[in-house]
C-alpha cells in the first residue's frame, strides 16, 4: 500500500513494520489529526487459515485488554472481503530491537527498569480470567520512549487458555532464541513470557542475540558476555532456565526476587569480645615435670636406632629401579563429531557469479538442543561487467530421500552492491534444516545496477576505539562509495522501485573493512556515526552495529585481507560517518 491509499475510513502514511502476513501502517481519519497503527492482515496472502485463526483472537484479546502500557485498542473490520484490519493507538517510540541496532549501551539501572516495567504488564496479563500469555515476548516487541515507559505490543501470538495437556497439540508461535524449549512442543505457560523477558534482557546486557549464545544443553550460557553482579545474573538464569519448573512461579514471585538481588548485602553483626576470667597461676607440678622429663629420654633413644638402621636399609634398596607410578586413567572426552558434521558444497556454473566454499557446518538436533542449523561462510565473486544490486542463492540441501530448498539473499538494496571483479565475504545461519544431510547443491540469480559511475579510488576512514583492538589486529577501513539522493530518485521509477523506497532524501555511503590478524579474534563490532558540514552529530537512518565474526562454529571461516562492506543512510547535509570499534572478543 502505498501513502494516501484508503482503507475504509483510515488513510494511509507510512510503513511502520510487518511480518508473516500482516502489516502495520501509520494512519489517520480524514479532518482528525490523531495517528493510529493500523494493522492489515491479507486473507489471500495466508500462509493457513490457521493464520487468520490467530490474527481474529488478537482482536479479541486487544478488545478486552484495558492497560496504560498496551496500546488502545480502536477497532476491528473486515475491507472488501479480502482484508482484516486491527486499528490500535499508535505509540510513537522505538522499541528495544531498533535501539540494539542503533548501539545503544544499557545500563544496570536501565536493565532493572525495563525488567520491572515488563514484569508489572505481564503479572497483570497472567492474573485475568482466564490468563493472557503472550507468548512472544522478544525486543521488537518492547516499546520504549524517551521517557523510559514500556510498551508491549503485537498480540498475535496470544493465547487466552493454558494447554495442560502432555502431549502438546497447541499452535507453535514464537521467535527462535527467545521461544521458551516448551512452546516447541506446543505447551504455553505464563512462565513462558518470563523465559521471553529472561532472554531479552540477556540481548540488551550482552549486545548478541540468544541464538548465538554458547548453551550447555538447552541452557544459556551468557555469564562470559553479561557484565552484571552475581545476584543478578544468578536470577536471570532462573528466568532463563529451561525446565519451566525451574523458573519463578508467577511475574510477582520474579518482581520480588528481582528486588532482593538489588537489595545491599545486610551489614554483619558487631559482636563484642567476650570478657574472659583472668587465668589463675597455678603453682609447679613437680609430677608434670618427671612426666616431661621421662617423655624426652624415650624420644632419643628411638631416634638413635632410626639413625643406625638407616644406612644398611639404603644400601639394600639402591641397586633396584624405582617403582613405576600408574598414570590415572584418563576422563573421557566428549566429542562431536556426530553433532557438528562438515559437508561438501557444489557451485553450480553462472555466468557473472563465482562462489569459494568456505566452510559448510550441520549443527544436528541432539537432547538439549531440539533444532538442526546449517551454518555456511565463503566469498562471493562477481566475474561480469556490470554492477549487481542482488545476487541470491538457491540452496537444494540433499539427503538420501529427500531434497529441501532455501533461500539465501548475499546481496541486496540494504547491503552495498557487489561491482566487477569484487571478492566479498558472506556468512549465513539457517534454523530447523534437516537433521540428515548428505551435501549442500547451490545455484545463484541476479539483478544488475543499470548507469552505475564506476567507484572512484577508495578513501581511507579513520576509526576511534571505544574497545582495544588486540596488538597483532589491524583494520584497514575506507570508503567506496557515495551515493547521491538523485540516484535513487530515478531508481524509483525503473523496476527496481521497490526495493529503492526509503533511499529517498537520504546520502548513502558505502565502505571497505579489511582485518589483518583474524586469528586472534573471535568478535568485532563497529558502529557508524553520520557528520554533518558543521560537525554536529545526525541520526543514521538505518541505525545498526555491524559485526565481523571469523569462526564458524570454532572453525575459521574469514581469513586475513577479506573484504567486508556496509552500507550506511544518512540523513541529507551529512559529509562524513565516524567509525568506532565498540566491541572486541579476543
Amino acid at each position: 500500500m502505498e501513502r494516501g491509499d484508503r482503507i475504509g475510513p483510515w488513510i494511509i502514511e507510512d510503513r511502520l513494520g510487518g511480518g508473516g502476513s500482516a502489516t502495520t501502517y501509520r494512519a489517520h481519519r480524514e479532518g482528525e489529526e490523531r495517528r493510529v497503527a493500523l494493522k492489515c492482515f491479507q486473507i489471500s496472502g495466508a500462509e493457513s487459515w490457521k493464520a487468520f485463526e490467530l490474527f481474529e483472537r488478537e482482536a479479541e484479546t486487544l478488545r478486552s485488554l484495558d492497560n496504560p502500557a498496551i496500546p488502545r485498542f480502536i477497532d476491528a473490520f473486515v475491507h472488501e472481503d479480502t482484508s482484516f484490519h486491527i486499528v490500535q493507538e499508535l505509540v510513537e517510540a522505538p522499541s528495544l530491537r531498533d535501539l540494539i541496532e542503533r548501539g545503544h549501551r544499557w545500563s544496570r539501572e536501565q536493565l532493572v527498569d525495563v525488567a520491572q516495567q515488563v514484569l508489572a504488564i505481564l503479572g497483570w496479563l497472567h492474573d485475568l480470567a482466564p490468563p493472557v500469555v503472550h507468548r512472544d515476548i522478544k525486543p521488537s516487541n518492547l516499546l520504549r520512549g524517551d521517557d523510559g515507559r514500556v510498551h508491549l505490543i503485537d498480540f498475535g501470538a496470544v493465547q487466552q487458555r493454558l494447554n495442560l495437556r502432555p502431549e502438546g497439540g497447541s499452535t507453535v508461535v514464537g521467535t527462535h532464541g527467545y521461544m521458551a524449549p516448551e512452546q516447541l512442543m506446543g505447551r504455553a505457560s505464563p512462565a513462558s513470557d518470563l523465559y521471553g523477558l529472561g532472554t531479552t534482557l540477556v540481548h540488551l546486557a550482552s549486545g548478541h542475540h540468544p541464538a548465538d549464545l554458547p548453551a550447555r544443553g538447552l541452557e544459556l550460557d551468557f555469564d562470559a558476555v553479561v557484565s552484571l553482579p552475581e545476584p543478578m545474573r544468578a536470577w536471570l538464569r532462573k528466568m532463563c532456565a529451561a525446565d519451566p519448573m525451574q523458573r519463578f512461579s508467577s511475574a510477582a514471585q520474579a518482581k520480588a526476587a528481582l528486588d532482593q538481588a538489588l537489595a545491599p548485602p545486610a551489614p554483619l553483626p558487631v559482636r563484642a569480645p567476650p570478657v574472659r576470667p583472668a587465668p589463675r597461676k597455678k603453682a609447679p607440678n613437680v609430677a608434670v615435670f618427671v612426666a616431661i622429663g621421662g617423655a624426652l629420654m624415650l624420644a632419643i633413644s628411638v631416634l638413635t636406632l632410626i639413625l643406625v638402621a638407616a644406612p644398611a636399609e639404603q644400601s639394600a634398596s639402591s641397586d633396584d629401579e624405582p617403582a613405576a607410578v600408574e598414570p590415572a586413567a584418563p576422563r573421557p572426552v566428549a566429542r562431536h563429531s556426530d553433532v557438528f558434521v562438515e559437508l561438501q558444497g557444489e557451485v553450480a556454473e553462472h555466468p557473472q557469479i563465482g562462489f569459494e566454499v568456505r566452510k559448510i557446518i550441520l549443527r544436528r538436533a541432539e537432547p538439549g538442543f531440539p533444532q538442526s542449523s546449517l551454518h555456511i561462510a565463503g566469498v562471493v565473486l562477481n566475474n561480469g561487467t556490470q554492477t549487481l544490486r542482488r545476487v541470491r542463492a538457491r540452496l537444494d540441501l540433499r539427503a538420501f530421500n529427500r531434497q529441501t530448498s532455501l533461500r539465501w539473499t548475499q546481496v541486496d538494496m540494504p547491503n552495498v552492491s557487489l561491482d566487477p571483479g569484487e571478492r566479498r565475504f558472506v556468512q549465513a545461519r539457517f534454523h530447523d534444516v534437516p537433521n540428515r544431510i548428505e551435501r549442500v547443491e547451490m545455484s545463484f540469480a541476479t539483478e544488475t545496477l543499470e548507469d552505475v559511475p564506476p567507484p572512484p579510488d577508495p578513501t581511507p576512514v579513520a576509526f576511534t576505539e571505544d574497545a582495544k583492538l588486540p596488538g597483532d589486529v589491524s583494520l584497514d577501513l575506507s570508503l567506496r562509495r557515495t551515493w547521491p539522493p538523485t540516484f535513487f530518485d530515478d531508481l524509483r521509477d525503473s523496476n527496481a522501485r521497490r526495493v529503492a523506497i526509503g533511499y529517498d532524501k537520504r546520502v548513502v555511503f558505502d565502505t571497505d573493512l579489511r582485518v589483518e590478524g583474524m586469528e586472534h579474534l573471535d568478535w568485532l563490532e563497529l558502529t557508524p556515526k553520520c557528520r554533518g558540514e558543521d560537525g554536529q552529530e545526525r541520526k543514521p537512518h538505518n541505525d545498526r552495529v555491524f559485526q565481523i565474526i571469523p569462526q564458524l562454529l570454532g572453525h575459521r571461516a574469514a581469513r586475513d585481507g577479506d573484504l567486508n562492506s556496509f552500507r550506511v543512510l544518512c540523513p541529507l547535509g551529512t559529509n562524513s560517518v565516524d567509525w568506532t570499534v565498540t566491541t572486541v572478543r579476543p
